[in-house]
């Protein structure tokens, strides 16, 4: 092999390697969840998270609401387009919750009911 040959070919390998790294660790799919708060339910054995998840490519952005018991995380319900919480209340086994969405006017707050488990 000559010296064109073997610069050409280190080229190539190197081009190769470069676009496998960026397919490799491109985070299409990841979705990222910030808690926004955490709330105990007054005579149940479990708390409440509020979580605020940016979207991707698969789920849309939204407000989740996740029943925390004995360290695990199970998912209660899934707000599309949402972003923010208003405000929230608890009674009688029904969690009511303003959720809106910010940038958008004008601010319109959308109350929805969940029945607690």
């Amino acid at each position: 092999m000559g010296p064109l040959k073997i610069i050409l070919f280190t080229i190539v390998l190197s081009v190769v390697g470069y676009i496998g790294y960026v397919f490799l660790t491109f985070d299409l799919l990841t979705v990222e969840n910030e808690r926004i708060r955490t709330v105990r339910i007054y005579g149940k054995p479990y708390a409440l998270a509020f979580y605020r998840v940016n979207g991707n490519a698969t789920v849309q952005s939204g407000i989740q609401i996740r029943k925390i018991q004995e360290g695990e995380e199970h998912l209660l319900k899934h707000y599309d387009r949402y972003n923010s919480i208003a405000f929230l209340t608890v009674g009688k086994g029904v969690l009511k919750i303003g959720l809106k969405e910010d940038g958008v006017e004008p601010k319109v707050i959308d109350s929805m009911f969940l029945t607690l488990p």
